[in-house]
């Protein structure tokens, strides 16, 4: 429990910060989440939004300080304008972890409206992040790195933390030897919960995922090849002018001949140029992680609700056409419509995307899905 503590505490931190929680209080409330998730078995998670709700504190702007790091100054600046809900969704989602299915189960609202309101908050996030020059996976990486405290700060944390619940048991049981196995207990279950379900940390959770597409986003923008200047072509010499034939034409029709090759050589590196823009822009990490959501709500809905799940996926299709996950989406698109009885439409589209990709397997997912 004390190395899920130490690990994961300065993305609790900066949630809390985020949700509105004055900094003069901000440790006495992590302690607060801790001392709850250790007693009730939960993950942090589900403990933070237990003790928002038990506090019957709806969330509220951040505190901002003008000696705050840029970090968590963009942080702020961003949730600040959000509604109540929408800044607890993300902050919660985002920062600690917490999946769409867990929001549900402690708010009591819909999954699948959760899942959506997500996609958009990130898309919302990607953009604000980008419009400062800031990958968005990084930003919120950089908003919970500022948050851990010095080394003997985060000593004091855990022992206060550990003070409590000795505190809190009975008194004929604080001397017990068994004490220690008491406290283990609940700490291995919480570790076995958050080993199978996944929720925890940033580092285990959506945030990595985020950051993983973010890195390998990069790498792969970084590997097209910058376009090799081409020599320019030398002109040809120019004709010596005939004095008694039209002199001045020939040399004329020469030079026209040589700035046309010249005109052509540049046209060739702007549209070289244009394309590597493209590709890079294709492979941005804000667009990653939109398309990763957009393509996640999609497949989460494509079982109950086909016909949304159709309706994002041609949505990616349309903004994001030379998409790098264009097979997983083309895949979910075919399958929308063979749930949706639309076999003749399935079938069109398959050719249309094999004719265009030889490669592409939709043709085995249309024969899984429509039987033809």
């Amino acid at each position: 429990m004390e190395r899920h503590m130490r690990r994961s505490y300065p993305a609790v931190r900066a949630c809390l910060r985020a949700l509105g929680v004055p900094p003069r209080r901000l440790d006495a409330v992590v302690r607060t989440v801790y001392e709850r998730a250790l007693e009730d078995s939960v993950a942090a998670p589900r403990a933070l939004l237990g003790v928002m709700a038990a506090a019957s504190r709806a969330p509220s702007s951040p505190i901002t300080d003008p000696h705050d790091p840029p970090a968590r100054a963009l942080l702020a600046a961003f949730v600040a304008p959000l509604a109540p809900r929408s800044r607890l969704l993300f902050t919660t989602n985002e920062l600690v972890g917490a999946s769409p299915l867990v929001l549900a189960t402690e708010l009591g609202i819909d999954e699948l409206a959760i899942a959506g309101e997500l996609v958009a908050l990130r898309r919302r996030f990607a953009a604000f992040a980008e419009s400062y020059g800031v990958p968005p996976g990084e930003l919120l990486l950089a908003s919970v790195a500022c948050e851990r405290l010095p080394e003997a700060e985060e000593n004091a944390l855990w022992d206060a933390i550990e003070v409590r619940l000795v505190a809190a048991l009975p008194p004929a049981r604080r001397p017990h030897p068994g004490f220690w196995l008491l406290v283990a207990a609940p700490a291995l279950l919480l570790a076995l919960f958050l080993y199978v379900t996944g929720e925890g940390p940033p580092a285990e959770g959506p945030l990595r995922v985020a950051v993983e597409a973010s890195a390998k986003a990069r790498a792969a923008a970084a590997e097209v090849p910058e376009p090799e200047p081409e020599p320019e072509p030398e002109p040809e010499p120019e004709p010596e002018p005939d004095t008694t034939t039209g002199g001045d034409e020939a040399k004329q029709k020469g030079k026209a001949r040589g700035s046309g090759r010249r005109g052509g050589g540049r046209a060739k590196r702007k549209d070289r140029l244009a394309e590597r823009e493209a590709v890079a822009k294709d492979r941005d990490p804000g667009r990653v992680i939109v398309e990763l959501e957009m393509l996640k709500a999609a497949k989460g809905a494509l079982a109950s609700k086909p016909r949304k799940a159709l309706a994002i996926a041609e949505q990616h299709a349309s903004e994001f056409p030379r998409s790098q996950l264009r097979e997983s989406r083309d895949t979910l698109r075919i399958e929308a419509l063979c749930a949706l009885g639309k076999a003749g439409e399935a079938r069109s589209l398959s050719q249309s995307i094999s004719a265009a990709y030889p490669s592409s397997k939709v043709g085995d997912v249309l024969r899984q899905r429509c039987g033809g």
